[in-house]
């Protein structure tokens, strides 16, 4: 972080013109270099508020399994799992003179396109969904009235109470996962829902569809041209496809927590909370050899668990 200007002498108040609009933008460009590189060492300067956010979380995973016992469902598995991970997990390293950058806080536009370019870690990000919710109702409730011409239709959720030897998921209407989700508070039976269709257009990043970053446009377009400009050049099923590869929602009543796992098949993920908080733990510089041990040991920690 570059410390700000200092007063300058009383000789150096006597400029010509030039000196003065050089100064000018000069103090100008380096009080926004200043300013926009301070959000990046907020981490670092608030250790409290994390602290206290892991105080709460070991708390309230200490309280979902039995110390000493077998788990018997899926719940308790998970969260003696976290928890085990998440005992000697620290705050990720954001200051390149301490060692490997671990995370990377964009305050901008611009920061953002950059680091998802040529960085290998988590981008955090602020102020990047586009998507407008009502100001009169909670995303939550707004979600399900998507839903209210189709409560007959079917979708996996994952109760935390499904036995650990069996499936983690189960099937249910979307007019039960509502009444659940929409009048069970303080739940004893946690539900997620990890991979429901999204109805919501616009839910990308506003900084992904730059020109820099269409990459995913360009092999969408490419596979469905069919040799031809016409927009019904390929059929609806192929067009529907790449649609749900590019978003999807996530819905979790509190304590309904996921383990340690890595999305399938290689793609970017891009998590935007619309309500409620979310706690994220991640292994930070994740090698191949790291890969491998985790694969024959989903409880495998390499020393570098980070929230």
């Amino acid at each position: 972080m570059q410390a700000p200007p200092q007063a300058l002498p009383p000789q150096a108040l006597s400029l010509s013109t030039s000196s003065k609009h050089f100064l000018k933008h000069f103090l100008k460009h380096l009080l926004k270099h200043f300013l926009k590189h301070l959000p990046q060492a907020l981490p670092q300067a608030l250790p409290s508020q994390y602290k206290e956010w892991k105080k709460k979380a070991l708390e309230d995973l200490k309280s979902r399994f039995c110390a000493g016992e077998e788990a018997i469902t899926h719940g308790e598995q998970t969260a003696k799992n976290l928890y085990s991970h998440l005992v000697g997990a620290s705050h990720p390293n954001t200051d390149e003179s301490q060692g490997d950058i671990e995370i990377r806080f964009c305050t901008s536009d611009e920061d953002c396109e950059k680091a998802v370019i040529d960085s290998k870690v988590p981008i955090i990000a602020e102020n990047q969904q586009p998507l407008q919710w009502k100001s009169d109702e909670l995303p939550i409730k707004e979600t399900f009235d998507q839903w209210r011409h189709d409560e007959d239709l079917m979708v996996y959720v994952q109760p935390s109470s499904r036995p650990r030897l069996k499936e983690s998921y189960e099937k249910r209407t979307i007019r039960e996962v509502a009444e659940k989700f929409l009048t069970d508070g303080t739940p004893k039976d946690p539900w997620n829902l990890l991979d429901c269709r999204c109805p919501f257009p616009n839910v990308h990043p506003k900084f992904l569809v730059s020109y820099h970053c269409r990459l995913l446009h360009f092999i969408q377009d490419g596979s469905l041209k069919n040799k031809s400009a016409q927009r019904d050049a390929a059929s609806t099923v192929e067009v529907w496809q790449y649609k749900m590869f590019e978003k999807g929602m996530l819905i979790g009543q509190a304590g309904a927590n996921s383990d340690f796992h890595i999305d399938s098949n290689g793609w970017g993920t891009w998590i935007t909370v619309q309500q409620g908080k979310l706690g994220f733990l991640f292994m930070a510089n994740f090698s191949k050899e790291d890969r491998e041990a985790w694969r024959k040991d989903r409880g495998y920690n390499n020393g570098k668990v980070r929230y």
